[in-house]
């Protein structure tokens, strides 16, 4: 079974090979559902009003990462980033790589754009240490715009990007080509110079995405 992940709670059951998950969505009487996901397919499986487990507050399809097609589970590609819309059922590849590994997908506060991370590593779990470069994207939210935002040399790594409440700026884990600590960088959706925020010493680590 090819890796899934999304973000916010999860439970991964290692014997079933599937993790559950829930989501509100605040325009449906509040409810809170609770999802199973196997080898890239999506079953709503629960809904639970007082389960809340989720920050995903606004009736949007849920993102998640999987190198599946649910349209052909033997066929493996890059990991990319997916919607799953919980009412229709429909299930959407928006970034489409057949190589590499998309990861950190996050909506903007309007919920009109994503931002994700991407790089060659072959899966989330090397990212971190393979010693190949990441760079944080944006795209809109179909996954058509896809823009790389911080165009990143060597084994430079970024990851963990989030957006500023009002949508203005994207904050995000910076470790420099051959270092050894990581920074807090800003930029804008737009694209632009990057902006060092805590500019950390050689050793120090920075690691909050609150």
């Amino acid at each position: 079974v090819g890796g899934v992940l999304v973000p916010g709670p999860l439970t991964y059951d290692n014997v079933a090979m599937s993790i559950t998950f829930t989501a509100l969505f605040s325009l449906i009487a509040g409810a809170n559902y609770i999802f199973t996901m196997t080898g890239g397919v999506v079953t709503k499986a629960i809904v639970d009003g007082e389960y809340k487990l989720n920050f995903q507050t606004k009736k949007t399809p849920l993102l998640y990462v999987t190198n599946l097609d649910p349209a052909d589970p033997a066929l493996t590609t890059g990991y990319n980033i997916w919607s799953y819309d919980p009412d229709t059922g429909t299930r959407t590849n928006l970034t489409s790589y057949t190589s590499g590994t998309a990861f950190d997908p996050a909506w903007s506060p309007d919920y009109k754009m994503i931002t994700y991370t991407y790089g060659p590593s072959a899966g989330p779990n090397d990212i971190a240490n393979d010693g190949k470069k990441v760079d944080v994207f944006v795209m809109s939210a179909d996954g058509t715009g896809q823009t790389n935002l911080t165009g990143l040399t060597g084994n430079a790594l970024a990851m963990n990007p989030t957006w500023y409440p009002d949508g203005s700026k994207i904050y995000f884990q910076l470790r420099p080509d051959a270092a050894n600590y990581f920074n807090i960088n800003s930029v804008y959706p737009a694209g632009g110079s990057l902006t060092n925020v805590t500019d950390r010493p050689v050793g120090e680590t920075t690691a909050s995405n609150d």
